[in-house]
């Protein structure tokens, strides 16, 4: 790439536009940006109806109905680690362009990735990945500890499926051009009145889940809970945008099965040292060599680090660094 190339795909970057330098990189494998007919504000319109900012309290205290509230009852010190925070979205599309770019430059020929986010908690980030990247990834994983936040994902997971008939429907961003100006009104008016009913559809759900999920959960399990589907068949509201496959789980990772996760993610910013020497441990065991593994604030210390990179991330007080780690 020549220097002209390289400062004007950085000048882009730097102005937040989806374009890409993976975009410009010869490369066999396929293109790691978005999906071409998915704008980023598109996809972060569609988390913001589904995991509305200013329910973030509601889903705090989801969180708490047995990863707070249990250890306050016995008089023990909260872990740290089952802290709910929700990382910026921006900096984590970076990381995974950044991802799957050194993946590429790997021997491997996977075209489809396994994408793994370990403490996916309301399952935002899965979310988030499978809308960005639809075509890159064959599945989206999350895997939670605590299980009335793994709830709410999973209610959440429902919202964005789609039938078969939906399925079949053609996108509006891919519908033929009208061949009058009264067919493209009435083609205009067909798409508002379907993200309309969108909206009202998941703001209705999304509060009768809030109250739900504030009644305390007792029971907890160590056995991993499945909640998964086969081929495309979810939907970002209210663009109707195609995602990629999603399966959460609920256990912790020191018994859930990700061996055949390609690129990992773990919002590790409130984890122990120990936590993380066990993290370490389970990839070893679990992960084939060339596994990409991203930590924040604080690095896999069985792991070799490849590289680092800083982001915006306000919960965690204005800017978080990303460890890069590779499985040898």
């Amino acid at each position: 790439m020549g220097r002209l190339q390289l400062l004007f795909a950085l000048l882009l970057l730097s102005k937040g536009d989806s374009f890409s330098v993976l975009s410009m990189r010869r490369n066999k494998k396929p293109s790691c940006i978005h999906h071409p007919a998915v704008s980023f504000d598109q996809v972060m319109e569609g988390l913001d109806l589904l995991y509305p900012p200013q329910d973030l309290e509601q889903r705090n205290a989801a969180s708490r109905a047995d990863g707070y509230w249990a250890y306050i009852k016995e008089g023990k010190d909260v872990p740290l680690e089952t802290t709910y925070g929700e990382f910026d979205i921006e900096f984590f599309r970076r990381i995974l362009e950044r991802m799957m770019e050194l993946y590429d430059n790997t021997d491997s020929t996977d075209d489809k990735l396994v994408f793994c986010d370990i403490g996916s908690g309301a399952g935002r980030l899965v979310m988030a990945a499978a809308a960005l990247f639809p075509d890159r990834f064959q599945v989206c994983r999350g895997i939670e500890l605590l299980e009335s936040i793994h709830k709410v994902a999973e209610e959440t997971l429902e919202k964005v499926k789609v039938s078969r008939d939906e399925n079949n429907d053609v996108l509006p961003s891919q519908t033929p051009p009208a061949s009058s100006n009264n067919n493209n009104v009435q083609t205009q008016s067909a798409h508002q009145q379907q993200e309309d009913s969108w909206v009202s559809k998941y703001e209705a759900q999304y509060r009768q889940l809030a109250v739900a999920s504030a009644t305390p959960i007792t029971t907890t399990t160590t056995t991993a809970t499945t909640t998964a589907t086969t081929t495309n068949n979810y939907r970002l509201p209210p663009h109707s945008i195609p995602m990629a496959d999603m399966e959460l789980l609920c256990g912790s990772f020191e018994h859930v099965h990700f061996g055949d996760s390609n690129l990992i993610f773990v919002f590790s910013s409130c984890m122990s040292g120990t936590i993380l020497e066990q993290l370490g441990q389970a990839v070893a065991q679990q992960c084939a060599s060339g596994t990409l593994i991203v930590t924040t604030e604080y690095a896999i210390p069985s792991l070799p680090v490849l590289e680092t990179m800083d982001g915006t991330c306000q919960v965690v007080g204005g800017t978080s660094t990303a460890f890069f780690h590779r499985v040898q």
